[in-house]
């Protein structure tokens, strides 16, 4: 059997016992199928590594289960985020349209540390973790962020420290 063989096996043989567990796990069938078909998209490419593997289909399975978990915890944060921005409109009115603007300026990295840190509370080191780089790296967006903000509102009265909350 070819490579490409070998894999439509596989994928005949475990998406739809997968797409029954993720439904399950992922709370609705159209994200689970759309887990599953990444899991078995990364499978296909680290199929040389994976097919030699004694169980492929297991593999496949921690892949979308991480996937899953990943997505699980973004809907929760969303969730979170979305509250938080609620009681900020509904305590203190509108929010800044310039500070908007400035915060749409940053790169991504320093936009989120900005955010993170200074209006969600985050420590840099939970920062650092969730951007896949040093808490060094953090300060550093934090820093630079913060002068790019100066620099495009007038000041940074804006942007006091946060007390280290930590993300539930």
């Amino acid at each position: 059997m070819s490579d490409h063989d070998d894999f439509d096996a596989l994928f005949r043989a475990e998406y739809p016992a997968l797409v029954r567990e993720l439904r399950l796990v992922c709370g609705g069938v159209p994200l689970a199928e759309e887990v599953a078909a990444e899991a078995f998209v990364a499978c296909w490419s680290r199929w040389s590594e994976v097919s030699t593997y004694d169980r492929p289909g297991a593999w496949v399975r921690r892949v979308a289960l991480r996937q899953a978990g990943r997505r699980r915890w973004r809907r929760a944060r969303r969730g979170d985020l979305e509250r938080i921005a609620a009681s900020w409109a509904s305590t203190d009115g509108p929010l800044d349209l310039d500070l908007l603007e400035a915060l749409r300026d940053l790169t991504h990295p320093q936009r989120v540390a900005v955010v993170l840190h200074h209006l969600a509370g985050w420590p840099a080191d939970d920062i650092a973790e969730v951007l896949g780089c040093a808490e060094a790296t953090v300060r550093s967006h934090l820093r630079r962020g913060r002068q790019r903000l100066q620099r495009a509102l007038g000041t940074a009265d804006d942007l006091q420290e946060v007390p280290h909350a930590h993300p539930r």
